[in-house]
């Protein structure tokens, strides 16, 4: 089994909604930071991230250069 990595774009975020809810990302923001965690909740203008030590993060999607998952494939 092997993962596929989707990269998502800020500008694609809010019609990817169902696809990042309750999934472990990888947020980058345009500072280059990036932070790991489960999307909890994505609103109009921000994203909540929880990360792995349960503390919670919330990002205005301007601030945010891609969100990246994995998907796991069959080969």
């Amino acid at each position: 089994m092997g993962k596929r990595q989707i990269i998502i774009p800020a500008k694609n975020i809010i019609e990817n909604t169902a696809v990042l809810a309750g999934k472990e990302v990888n947020l980058l923001l345009k500072n280059n930071t990036v932070f790991h965690g489960v999307v909890v909740e994505i609103k109009e203008l921000t994203v909540l991230l929880k990360d792995m030590l349960l503390n919670k993060h919330t990002f205005l999607i301007r601030q945010i250069e891609e969100i990246v998952t994995d998907q796991e494939t069959l080969y």
